[in-house]
């Protein structure tokens, strides 16, 4: 066994690497969560502008399937080449990658929602702000 794969066994399990590892740990689920907390923020009103079919949302749709389709690693060199290394850059990786993919499940579950329901809504004179809150988002849940 050579000396590389020998020193992987037995595994360390002590306390002081764990405190060793703890600052990289909380930092990484410090980033996850910021980088969700933005994704929902960003994807919700884009999926709500797809299903409530504002000018321009197939435009919007296409965009975000583009997005989607680039591979997440790719996303992370090329957010590595424009914030440089560091926390920044994975952060907008995760942001860019994860808000195009909840966007498009998010606006895949608008484009589900019966449409009877929204068209009362608007024949009424509903504002397209009420068609989503009221219409919307209580037929997707």
């Amino acid at each position: 066994m050579t000396p590389l794969i020998a020193s992987f066994f037995p595994p360390d399990v002590s306390l002081g690497y764990f405190l060793a590892l703890l600052p990289a740990i909380l930092e990484t689920l410090g980033l996850t969560l910021g980088a969700m907390t933005v994704v929902t923020i960003v994807s919700l009103p884009l999926a709500l502008a797809v299903g409530i079919r504002l000018p321009g949302s197939t435009v919007l749709v296409n965009a975000v399937a583009l997005l989607r389709s680039v591979p997440d690693l790719t996303l992370a060199i090329f957010c590595v080449i424009l914030f440089g290394l560091g926390s920044g850059a994975g952060m907008m990786a995760l942001i860019l990658y994860y808000s195009a993919a909840t966007s498009k499940m998010f606006a895949d579950l608008m484009a589900t929602v019966p449409r009877a329901p929204v068209e009362a809504l608007e024949s009424t004179g509903a504002g397209r702000l009420a068609v989503a809150a009221y219409g919307l988002l209580p037929l997707a849940t």
